[in-house]
């Protein structure tokens, strides 16, 4: 039988909208919609710049995806996220998932030129002391799911993106140009430019 699952993200961020809609696609398609919860997490900013996080449901024992807003300022993301990662595993949940839109220092994945850090390790090894999977989209470099000791679905946003502009605006495709920016992205922007 499936455990209760929880998916949790900050009302007040950007992603609320994001985490409501996949909550209700998922209560709409399943046999079981109470299996399914909404849950919240609060995160803010004490006046020294420091980032505070909290987990405001209970998640004992319970299966967590926690869809992080990846719009926010890399450094507080990236605290706010270990933040709520680790209480949520001091709250006793389940398995914890993060679900990361964009995958921020995903560009550095590799040393550039000498003494440089690949930060996408670093951030790698960081969700992987917490995190028992990881859910995200369109990967500045496919490779960098190896970077990771957990699970990670790299999931190509091209596929419905491509379905709803061709279904919406068929006519302003017919002199679309996709360009790439940089040759890292080439082969996303060659993708896109097929469907």
């Amino acid at each position: 039988m499936l455990k209760e699952v929880l998916i949790l993200a900050n009302k007040k961020g950007k992603a609320w909208d994001f985490t409501e809609e996949i909550y209700n696609k998922l209560v709409n398609h399943s046999r079981n919609s109470r299996v399914y919860n909404l849950g919240e997490v609060e995160i803010k900013k004490f006046n020294d710049g420091e980032i505070f996080s909290k987990v405001l449901t209970n998640v004992r024992n319970r299966t967590c995806f926690y869809v992080h807003d990846s719009s926010m300022n890399p450094q507080e993301g990236l605290m706010s996220l270990v933040q709520v990662n680790d209480a949520l595993k001091r709250s006793s949940a389940n398995k914890i998932n993060n679900v990361l839109p964009y995958m921020n220092y995903s560009r550095q994945d590799r040393m550039t030129e000498p003494r440089t850090p690949i930060t996408a390790k670093i951030l790698a090894n960081i969700i992987s002391m917490e995190a028992y999977g990881l859910i995200t989209a369109d990967l500045h470099n496919p490779a960098i799911t190896g970077f990771y000791n957990i699970p990670v679905d790299n999931l190509k946003g091209y596929i419905p993106l491509s379905k709803h502009l061709k279904e919406n605006y068929s006519n302003f495709l017919k002199d679309a140009i996709i360009l790439a920016p940089d040759v890292g992205s080439a082969k996303m922007a060659g993708s896109y430019a097929k469907r």
